[in-house]
Formats: C-alpha cells, structure tokens, sequence
C-alpha cells in the first residue's frame, strides 16, 4: 500500500482549494524608467493643446505631437515593425494627415482630421504591436482596436509601482528626489514671498512685479503639469502594453454561417432595379425635355435644380449596403446565386446612373448659385462612391476581391487628396472667376472672406480691379482675417504656413 497516497493510506481527501491567483510580473529597468519620464513630456505636451488652443485652431502642435508619439514608440518598441506594408501605408497617411494643419488652415478639415488621427493612430499602434488579430481593413476591427485601447490604457498601471520599486537604491532615485524637492522649495518660496510682501509694503514694492509674472505664468503652467501628471499613468501603461502585447482573451468558437435563400435576393433584387428603371425614365425625361417639360409639370427650373441631389446620393449608399449584404448572405451555386450575381450588377450599374443625376442636378445648382465648400464636398462623395459601386460590381463576379480592403484605402486616400486640393482655394477662384465673367448674378463676398487663409489671396488678385464697385468692405473684410493670422501666428502650437503668409503679406 502507497502511505503518500491519502486515499489509499485512508486519508479523507481534502476539499479543493481556491484557484490560486496569478498576479502579473512587471519588468522595470532603465528602459522603463526612461519611458516614464517620456511619458511624462507627452502628457504635458498634449495638456499644453488641449489648454491653450481650441479645435479648429490647432496648427504645428498637432504635427509636432505626432512626431514626438512617434519618436517615444519607435524607441521603445523598435521601428523593425514597420516592415509591413499596411504599417508603412498607415504611418504615411498619419504624417500627411499631420502635416494638413501646417499646410492648411481650413477649421472643418481640422476637426474632422483630429479624429481620424486618433483613430489611424489607435490602429497604426496595435498593429506594430501585433496584438490585434482581426484584419485591418475590416470594419469590425475598429470595435476590437477600441477594447485593446482600453486594455492597454487601464491594464498595465500595475507597471507603474514595479517602475517606482525601481528607484530604490540607484542614481535614479536621488535625481527623483531631487527633482520632487526642487518643486517643493519653489512652492514654499513662492508661498513665502507672498506673505512677506503682504507684511511689508517696501518688500511687496520689489518684488510685485517679479510675483506677479511668475504667478501668471504658474496660472496655467501648474495647470499643464497637473493635467500631465494626471495623463501620464495611462500612457506609461499604453506604452508598456504596446511593447508586451497579448491578444484580448475569450475569443468566441466560429459559428456556422447563416444563408439567405436565394429567392428571397432575387425577389429584393429585382424590387429595386425595377423602380430603378422607372426612375431612370422619368429623370431622362426632365433632362431631354428641359424648362418646357419642367413647367408643364408645375416645376420651375430652378427649384428642380436644388432639390435632390442629397437624396440621390444617400439612395446609391442604401443600394451599396443592400448590394454588399446580399452578396454577403446568399447563397453561392445554382441559377439563383447566378441570377442574385447579375441583378446585383444591373443595381450597381443603375445607382451609377443615379449618381450622374444627381451630381447633374448638383452642377444645376452650382452653375445658378455658385460653389461652395459643402457642394465641393458633394462632388467628392460622389467620386468616392463611384469607385466603390465600380468594386462592388468587381466583387459580385471575382469570389477573392476583397472590397473593404479597396474600399478602406480608396477613401483614405482621397480624404488625403481632398485635404491637398486645396478647396478653399478652388471655391473662391471659381466663384471670382463666374461673377467676373457674368455666370454668376452676385457674389457672397462676406462669405468668401471667411474661408480659410490660402484662399484670401485669390480675392486680393482677381477683384483688384474690382474695388471701386467693393470699396472699403473688402479691404475691411482682408484686414480683419490679417489680425487673425498674427493672432495664431504668436503662438507655435497654432502655427501655420498660409497664416504666416497671410500675415506677412498684410
């Protein structure tokens, strides 16, 4: 008989203890403790932008951000990583998308560009690392992003008390406590001083300017530290899972996917295509049968040609989603996934044709009414959804393709030409160029100072010899965004190339 063996010996058998708790081991060398003070400096740059400067004002800080983040994570985690050819393709467009607020002053691209920043910059980040798993150009790789995000931000804080254990006993931690000290004998300097200026007038006399500079500056100073200060942890903690990576845990067991039946597409299908068509011929006959037709009918010309074009083009995007799903959940063998295969072409094929009419009714309106910044937006979202109805009709027939991957790329990269078109630009040269050549009845000239400073050239030069007819307004108009351009100028967080030359040039 084993006597170790408790149920063989007659030993009662224990209960089973508790699972015991794995408590995570932080490394913590001089890596780490550099990273935190790096860390540190982030946080304070990024509270200096945040304080100082709104949204739509921010200029070669943002770039000057980006370039800093960089530098701290290509340390840390190596710049090897950007052997891939998404990664170098997402680090190229986070650095033009930077360099847009230094080249660029236009405040709806500024703030639309800081939040896709952030984004381009989540997923850039948990790419190097590798602890994303879901494929990049997926749409639903944006929600698993967003939980590794917050994982690495709250999941690694314990890093922070190894760093700190660290200290003990090395050259680091008397520069530490120097550092901590050298804090407190300002305060209490400064504490002190202001009650011995308050007890005695003549010392008060000398030092009150002094204090009170210093008190200013401290205002927000203190502010920007403690807001640093405060970010700092989760951005240690940030760093630090980015240079350890581990995979969100609990990944679910793949489930059997789910068909639609076929006849069930077609019947959809054939819906929409149907009405598409009828469409299709009432809107040729208003075109071909111009202001007559349009009168008969009680319409007039003018209001056909505002109306619609918006409606249009949200109709095209509801047949690209209806287009993508179907594709998605039929069927693929028999004559019905062949049938699904060709009346999905004939639906892209016939929002294509939508998209003509509307981005017609758009020119309508542009040609009476002029352009503007909205309407060249118009334009680009029609371009960008004919690209993506042109993939459509390339993945109904090519099993392989892989549209959101295109599709994720072709947007990136027109918002990115887009930003570099130079739209303010573009809307005051054409409606200059349409009032002086008597396209256009009149000229919204309060509206066409308010564009973004690159454009303000174009009104200077092509109304020259028009400012008999505009008089001071336009100069007033001229001289009142030039004290906005040295308003930004003064600061280097809002810096900007077309301020600068505004300013200098005024």
């Amino acid at each position: 008989m084993n006597e170790n063996n408790p149920i063989q010996s007659g030993a009662a058998p224990q209960p089973p203890g508790p699972p015991l708790v794995v408590r995570p081991v932080y490394e913590a060398g001089d890596r780490e403790r550099i990273a935190l003070c790096l860390c540190l400096c982030l946080g304070v740059l990024a509270a200096d932008l945040l304080l100082s400067v709104g949204w739509n004002l921010w200029g070669l800080g943002i770039p000057a951000g980006v370039a800093a983040w960089y530098a701290v994570l290509f340390w840390y985690v190596g710049a090897d990583k950007l052997a891939a050819s998404h990664t170098r393709l997402f680090f190229g467009s986070i650095v033009l998308l930077a360099l847009t607020f230094v080249f660029f002053s236009d405040g709806w691209f500024r703030f639309w560009n800081t939040g896709l920043l952030l984004i381009l910059l989540t997923v850039h980040a948990f790419e190097l690392s590798g602890a994303g798993r879901k494929p990049w150009y997926l749409p639903s790789m944006l929600w698993e992003r967003f939980r590794l995000l917050l994982d690495a931000l709250f999941g690694r804080l314990g890093a922070l008390g190894a760093v700190f254990r660290s200290f003990t006993g090395s050259a680091a931690r008397r520069g530490l406590v120097l550092g901590l000290g050298a804090l407190a004998t300002g305060a209490l300097l400064l504490a002190a001083a202001a009650l011995l200026g308050q007890a005695d007038m003549v010392f008060h006399k000398l030092t009150a300017g002094f204090l009170e500079r210093i008190w200013d500056g401290m205002d927000v100073g203190v502010g920007k530290l403690l807001l640093g200060l405060l970010a700092t942890p989760f951005l240690f903690s940030l760093l630090y899972a980015l240079g350890r990576p581990r995979p969100l845990a609990g990944k679910k067991p793949a489930k059997e996917v789910w068909r639609l039946d076929g006849a069930v597409s077609v019947m959809v299908l054939a819906g929409l295509d149907a009405l598409y068509l009828f469409f299709i011929g009432v809107q040729s006959a208003a075109l071909f049968g111009g202001e007559e037709y349009l009168a008969k009918m009680g319409i007039s010309y003018a209001e056909y040609a505002r109306s619609g074009f918006f409606q249009l083009t949200f109709v095209t995007v509801l047949n690209l989603a209806v287009v993508l799903a179907l594709l998605q959940l039929s069927g693929r063998e028999g004559r019905l996934w062949r049938a699904v295969q060709v009346l999905s072409t004939l639906l892209a094929a016939l929002s294509g044709v939508i998209l003509v009419s509307a981005g017609w009714r758009m020119t309508l309106y542009v040609l009476t009414y002029g352009l503007s910044f909205k309407r060249a937006l118009t334009y680009w979202g029609m371009v960008m959804m004919a690209l993506l109805l042109g993939a459509v009709c390339v993945r109904v027939w090519k099993e392989g393709f892989r549209f959101f991957r295109f599709a994720a790329v072709a947007v990136l990269a027109g918002w990115l030409a887009l930003n570099y078109a130079g739209v303010g630009r573009v809307v005051a040269g054409y409606n200059v160029g349409a009032y002086l050549s008597g396209q256009l009845e009149q000229l919204d000239l309060v509206y066409l100072s308010e564009l973004p400073y690159e454009a303000l050239p174009v009104l200077e030069e092509k109304l020259d010899g028009e400012m008999e007819q505009w008089g001071a307004a336009l100069a007033e108009l001229l001289e009142g965004r030039s004290a906005e351009a040295k308003n930004e100028c003064s600061r280097w967080e809002t810096w900007s190339l077309p301020a600068w030359a505004w300013s200098k040039g005024k």
